[in-house]
């Protein structure tokens, strides 16, 4: 048989047969492999099924090859708010991003108020938690006070979004896309219940959404869990860490026990045996970066040290 002309289809290549084959063991394993991690996590950190995220997006990536985000912080939060009756109170999520808090830590609440500010991201808020009636989603970011601001984020990941800049809302004006800021304690004055816990992952502004939520802070004395990016967010003239510790509160970080040292022993350990999970004091701010540290009132102090006798802590 004689072949005729062949022309070329401008714009399409087909996948290498090595590439299928990978994505065709994706599309069969990964749900099998993601079954099997969740076995490791209490039923309250499962994502709802339908849980909406985009893949493109760094935390989107993480849910999709994980089922779930910052893990090791929802257990150690959900172990904080079970043992000083936190959960009696409101869960307030400032920061909300898609919803991976709201929709596993703030089950365990009497309500949830969650604050997003990025308009694409608050539909994905909105959606993930339509199934939940408790949850209050409100679009905007939290600082000292009532303002608009430019909100940028990073491409890719949505997640790492700031406040550019801060404008009066006194007939002033801001060029480009803008939104709503207000301080929680303007936010949440007419709430019925008193707040018990307040999760914080605003990029570095922590220090303006603490310093509008001093009421809150005096009057309800909430468990506070805040993002720490490292030594540079500390260089300011009063820090996350100054600020509640000046208010009565204690700082822990949650971490892997390690047995030793030597990094190359705590590797070989994770390797052959699955890790405790354990929550450390810091006196001092700390150097490098972590995702979420607590910040524990001291009246219930001694309910969390005595939470070690009967291993619900380590």
């Amino acid at each position: 048989m004689t072949h005729g002309i062949q022309i070329d289809v401008p714009g399409y290549r087909a996948p290498r047969q090595v590439c299928q084959l990978a994505r065709w063991l994706a599309e069969r394993r990964l749900p099998s492999a993601l079954a099997a991690n969740r076995r490791f996590w209490p039923p309250f950190c499962h994502l709802p099924d339908g849980f909406a995220f985009d893949p493109e997006d760094h935390i989107g990536a993480r849910v999709l090859t994980s089922g779930l985000y910052e893990a090791q912080e929802i257990q150690a939060a959900a172990h904080l708010a079970k043992v000083t009756n936190a959960t009696r109170g409101l869960f307030v999520d400032i920061g909300a991003h898609m919803g991976v808090y709201t929709c596993t830590l703030g089950r365990q609440f009497q309500g949830v108020v969650a604050f997003e500010p990025n308009p694409r991201i608050f539909l994905l808020l909105k959606h993930n938690t339509y199934h939940l009636p408790q949850v209050d989603c409100r679009p905007m970011a939290l600082a000292q006070g009532r303002a608009v601001a430019k909100l940028l984020s990073e491409p890719g990941n949505s997640g790492h979004a700031w406040l550019e800049q801060f404008t009066s809302t006194d007939g002033a004006r801001v060029d480009g896309a803008t939104v709503d800021v207000d301080s929680l304690d303007a936010q949440l004055a007419d709430r019925a219940a008193p707040i018990g816990f307040i999760k914080i992952d605003v990029e570095g502004a922590e220090t303006n959404v603490l310093r509008g939520a001093r009421r809150t802070l005096q009057k309800d004395r909430p468990l506070v869990s805040f993002e720490a990016l490292g030594g540079s967010q500390f260089m300011s003239h009063e820090s996350p860490f100054d600020i509640l510790r000046r208010e009565g509160y204690r700082v822990m970080r949650p971490r892997h026990r390690s047995p030793s040292d030597v990094r190359a022993l705590n590797f070989l350990h994770r390797v052959f045996v699955a890790p405790r999970l354990v929550l450390e004091e810091l006196m001092a701010p700390p150097l490098s970066t972590h995702r979420q540290l607590f910040a524990i009132p001291e009246e219930v102090w001694p309910e969390v040290v005595n939470s070690r006798a009967d291993g619900r802590l380590d």
